[in-house]
Parts: C-alpha cells; structure tokens; sequence
C-alpha cells in the first residue's frame, strides 16, 4: 500500500481521534466499571491467581477473559487511572478501522469512493460512540478485533491459489481469542458461508467439512454463555409477562431500530428500556405492536432491489444483508438476557454490512448519470458531516454518571431506571429537591413505575414533608411491589421522628414480616415506656451493660434491637450489634448489621474489618476479600494486620499467589503474628 492509497485511511482516523477525543476525559461509570474494574479484586491484585480466575469466572453475568485481562495488565502498571482504559478503547476501535478498510478493500476493489465511506461510517457514527465512553465495553472492541483479523486471514485463505493451510489455522486462533473477548463471536461460521459466497466459493463437502471446529468453538462457548447470564430461570418472567405477539413484536422493534439509528442518529440515548404494559387493555406501546409490519415491508423492499440490482452486483449486496443479519440475529431479543432490548453497542461490526450493501446501490447511482453522481457525492459528504458532528456531541456525553443519564432521562423511555439512577444521583449529592422533579418526571410518564414513588418518599422525608412521604410509601404497600417491606420500614422511621413509638413498632413488625433485612425483634418492651425518647435509651444502656456482666448475650442482641428501634441509624448501636451477633456467631445478622453500619458511613473502618471477619467465617470469601482491599486502598494501606488477614482469605480461596503476596507484605508493615508454620504452608 503506496503512501497515496494511505491518505484516505489517515485521514479517516484522524477525524476519529478527534470526534471521540473526549472520551478521554471520561471517569469510571457506576454501570458495570465498578464490578469489572475498581471492585474486582482480580484486577486490583493482578497476579497469576487472578488471571487463573479470568479463565474460570463469570463477571456481570459474562464470560469474557481476554477483556478482564486486559483490565487487570492496565491497572497493575498505571493503577488507578481512568484516562488509560479509555485511550485503550479508542486505540483499539482505531485499529479495527485500519482492519475494516483492508477487508473493503479486499471485497470493493477500484471503488474508492464507496471505500471511504463505508470505512468512514465504520469510524465515526455516533453508534461507536458507547464503546468509547463506557470502559466495560472493551469486550466488544476485543472480539471484533480478533474477528476482523479471523475474516480477513480466511479470505487469504479461500483465495490462495496453494490452499495454504498455516492461513486456516491461523483462522481458527483469531476466531478462538475472539470467543474468549465476547460469546457475540458465536456467530463467525455462519459468516465464513457468507465469505464463500461472495468470492464465488463452490459448496461442497469439504467446505463444510472445515466449518465443524469454528461450530464447535461456538457451541461450547454459547452455553458457558447461556449458563453465565442464567437464561433459564430470566426467561420465566419474561414469558410470563409477554404474549407470543408482544416479544415478536420487541425482537421486530428491535430490528427495526438498528436500521433505523444506523440512518438517522439523531434520538440516540444509553438505555432502551423493555416496555411496560400501560392501560387498560394491557397492551405494550403501539410502536412495538406495529414493528412486525415495518420487518415485512423491509423484507419486501430488500426483495424488490435485489432483483432491480445488476448482476455483478447481486453478490456483494447479499454479502452485507447477510452480514448486518448475522451480526445482530445474536443480539434480538428473544428472552431477557439483560435490562435492555436494545443496544447501541450491539451495532459495531453489523453497521458494516449494513452500509456494504447500501454501497452498492449507491454505485449503481454513481455510474448511472453525472447528475446522480454529483449528488450522490453531496449526499454522502453531507451525511458524514452530520454523523460526524453528533458524535462528537455524544462523546462527553460519557463523561460522568451524571451526564450520562441526564442523557437518558431527555428521550423520557418507559422503564423506571433512568429516572431512578439519576434521581438518586442528586439525592447522593443531597438536592432532593432536584430528585424529587427527576422522579416526578418519571411517575408522570409511567405512573405504574412503582419503584419511584419509594425513592420520591426517601428525599420528601429530607425534605421534611413526612405526612406525602407515608402516602408513597403506603402506595408501594398498596401494590405490593417487592419494596414493601422496605416502605413498612420507612414508615417506621418516619413514626419515630414523629415520636409515635407504637406506630413505628407496628411497623417494624410489618418490615419483619415482609423480610426486610434491617427489621427489628418483635419483642420492644422498651419503646412504650412513658418517659421521653433519651430516657428510655439511658434505661436501655444500663440494662445492657448488667447483661453483659451476667454474660446474657441473648438479651443484649435483644436490648440493642430495642435501641435501634429509637435510632435506626445509630453508628455505635449497628456496630455494637454486629460485634454481639459475631459473638453468638450468628454471622449472617452481624453481617446485616455491619453493611446498614457501611451504607451509612462507607469509610467505617471496623464496621469494613469486622464485616469481612464475618464473611470469611459465613464461607462469602470474595466478599470477605473486597471488604479487606476495600481499607487497604481507601483506608490504611500500611496496616500488615490487615494484610495478614486478607492473606488468610485468598489461601482460603486458593489463590495462593495472592495469598503469598500478602503474606510479605504483612511483615513488611510490621505485623509480628505471621508464624513460620503459616509462611511455609502459604508461601510453599
């Protein structure tokens, strides 16, 4: 390739970097980054445990190794630094640029033009934009990586007039690094058919033959991938709750959604909700139900231009279909593999087909009249402008939590979740006024949003309205929503405020009843005293440190319930309890006891220590070791009790490397209890 025939591509991926140069300054999302990366112990403690643990677990419900490896080589040698999994990103989307122009290449020779444009849309529409800004997409970006090189090694292959071999093998290695970045790879056989087609390929026996290690590949990963998102058990509900017609018209409106946004990308948000069923017929939204039709005209017309279509250009139109259909047949929805039916991300490799074929009635344009090559030049220069630009719009967009769901709460979806992260993002930063409107906003979209009028109560109550706030938690009650027993225990809270102790302890009654885990003991003797609220803690205290002296631990838990009923988030009365119910060794309530410590006060550090104590002995070992590298990397990083401690958990969880490391690290800090008895059998 001469530096002439390079300029093209330069400048494509120099627009690029530009239009998503923002992306760059994009933090880490509380949407899947913090499970992946910054509380995923096998990326915080890189080691060859941790990688061991890549190949052999799921993380957000997904087998993708390659992905989680890579994260945990970039935080092992810059750490904490957002800015490099995002270059990363961008870096890799850039290199499967170069590779989708060597593949047009290869299948439009002499078509410059339509070369460019295709590899154009490729890098900049505004579709690629979630990859850039969303660190934990990496995985898309890794499997199309190793699957554009595993088609472009194929076509070398089906082409060499040798049949040279060393190009299948080297095939079937992309294909299986591609698998191991992303199970969306299961789909490369069928691809490697439409390969065969295009290059006039004839089908015989032995060009299925060579097809059976690629399906095996992807049977065996498709099920890893079935059983990590736990299909099964999601798929009840789903049925449950859709009508045969109601998910042929979701997986239809889905379809038709990825045209559409491919064309006109100018509604484009995050989150794309399933749709709820509103009214009194009980119907999805009349765009879902109307979907099927807008497939069959689709359908129809793809028809009707293929038999318009010159003969020399039948093929490569076919190819495109076929390769947009492949792609995104993996990501329909058919079951409810995640909260969304519909993906942005989703669209990275199939957008190539999509404009493959486009280009090819564009070159029957381009060589039909000066007049429609003209303006079919104009067309396309102004449609990449105008993709160009909203990208780059979009790119910040990705920047924080906040931006990127004020994003999603514009386009005003159906589903409750927007409304609900983003409130509670502003009730985070303690504007439960600014809450309030978001879920107002919500509720007033989707009445039925159930969830929202519980959050609403919890920043009213801040606001001090506490007579609205029961009146929403009474509605969560009312329908019976899974947050029941949660809203009983609101309530609760609320009646103490207003110093109605018997109310609040009907309440807390209702909260146990109805599971909630910070619910009181039935037994409250205490709260009915007549005196004042102090009084009754004071009368409470003295009781317990008579109880104590007796070594009626039974009763003190009993006693603190009873405190905690006056002040249910009482730092000292959670932490005091917890360390009871350790010692009952009653793991699972001191376990309770110490998160409702944490989620008022995360930096506690006891609460973090005993807490991880109890996970450890309640056999919750990854649990126990986030809690333990929790206060090493925000708390104490030079505490070798901690260390030592945190090593007991990774031997226990048999990752003796890590285990080791901590080991050393806890003499290192000054820990003088670590036995030689217990180096040895660590550090072997």
């Amino acid at each position: 390739m001469n530096f002439k025939k390079k300029l093209p591509l330069i400048f494509i991926l120099s627009i690029t970097a530009l239009v998503f140069f923002q992306s760059l300054k994009g933090g880490y999302l509380n949407w899947d980054d913090n499970q992946q990366i910054t509380s995923n112990p096998d990326v915080l403690n890189f080691s060859w445990q941790s990688i061991k643990n890549y190949f052999s677990s799921y993380y957000v419900k997904s087998y993708q190794p390659i992905a989680s490896l890579s994260f945990g080589v970039e935080y092992y040698v810059f750490g904490n630094n957002p800015m490099i999994p995002h270059l990363t990103n961008l870096m890799l989307h850039i290199l499967n640029s170069i590779l989708v122009y060597l593949l047009i290449d290869k299948l439009f020779p002499n078509r410059k033009i339509i070369n460019f444009f295709v590899v154009a849309v490729f890098a900049i529409h505004p579709l690629q934009g979630e990859l850039l800004g969303w660190i934990s997409t990496r995985s898309t970006l890794l499997f199309s990586f190793f699957f554009l090189l595993s088609i472009l090694s194929y076509l070398k292959y089906i082409s060499d007039t040798k049949k040279e071999k060393k190009y299948f093998w080297i095939t079937l290695l992309f294909f299986v690094l591609s698998l191991l970045s992303k199970a969306s790879a299961v789909v490369f056989p069928f691809v490697l058919f439409s390969l065969d087609y295009v290059v006039r390929r004839r089908f015989v026996l032995n060009v299925f033959l060579e097809k059976i290690p690629f399906f095996i590949g992807s049977v065996a990963i498709g099920i890893v991938s079935l059983l990590s998102r736990d299909v099964a058990s999601a798929s009840v509900e789903f049925n449950n709750y859709y009508t045969w017609y109601e998910k042929i018209s979701i997986s239809s409106h889905a379809v038709f959604l990825y045209l559409k946004k491919s064309f006109l990308a100018n509604d484009l948000f995050f989150f794309y909700g399933y749709p709820i069923k509103i009214g009194t017929k009980n119907f999805i939204d009349f765009s879902f139900l109307i979907s099927p039709l807008w497939i069959v005209l689709i359908v129809v017309f793809c028809w009707i231009v293929y038999r318009k279509l010159k003969q020399e250009n039948k093929r490569l139109w076919v190819f495109g279909a076929l390769f947009f259909v492949i792609n995104i047949a993996i990501v329909v929805s058919v079951t409810s593999f995640s909260a969304t039916f519909f993906a942005e991300r989703y669209m990275y490799l199939a957008v190539i087909g999509l404009f493959i074929a486009l280009s090819v009635l564009l070159q029957e344009l381009i060589t039909s009249t000066k007049i429609l090559k003209n303006a079919t030049y104009i067309l396309l220069g102004v449609f990449l402008i105008s993709i160009g630009i909203k990208s780059f719009e979009r790119s910040a967009i990705w920047n924080t939590d906040l931006s990127l769901w004020s994003n999603v709460e514009k386009n005003k979806g159906q589903n409750s979740t927007p409304y609900r992260k983003l409130g509670q993002i502003y009730a985070d930063k303690k504007n439960h006024q600014k809450a309030v409107e978001i879920y107002n906003n919500g509720i007033k979209i989707n009445p039925l949003s159930v969830d929202l009028y519980y959050w609403r109560a919890l920043s009213i109550v801040e606001l001090g309205d506490l007579e609205y706030a029961k009146i929403d938690l009474n509605r969560i009650i009312s329908a019976n929503h899974e947050l029941k027993g949660d809203a009983f225990y609101q309530k609760a809270l609320i009646f103490r405020k207003l110093k109605m102790i018997d109310s609040a302890t009907v309440n807390l009654d209702s909260a146990k009843f109805y599971n909630h885990q910070l619910a009181i003991s039935e037994n409250n003797p205490d709260v009915n005293l007549g005196s004042g609220l102090q009084k009754v803690e004071h009368v409470i205290l003295k009781r317990i440190d008579s109880l104590i002296e007796l070594k009626k631990f039974e009763e003190v838990e009993t006693s603190y319930e009873n405190l905690l009923v006056l002040s249910p988030s009482n730092i000292s009365y959670l932490t005091e309890k917890g360390k009871i119910e350790s010692s009952l060794q009653k793991w699972e309530k001191a376990i309770h006891s110490f998160t409702k410590v944490l989620s008022i006060e995360p930096n506690n550090k006891g609460a973090r220590l005993n807490r991880a104590y109890a996970f450890s002995i309640a056999k919750k070992i990854n649990e126990s070791i986030e809690d333990y590298t929790f206060v090493i990397n925000h708390i104490e990083k030079e505490n070798g009790k901690i260390y030592y401690f945190r090593a007991l958990a990774f031997f226990q969880n048999k990752q003796t490397d890590l285990a080791c490391n901590d080991i050393k690290s806890a003499v290192k800090f000054g820990y003088k209890n670590v036995s030689t008895e217990i180096n040895q059998k660590i550090c072997k």
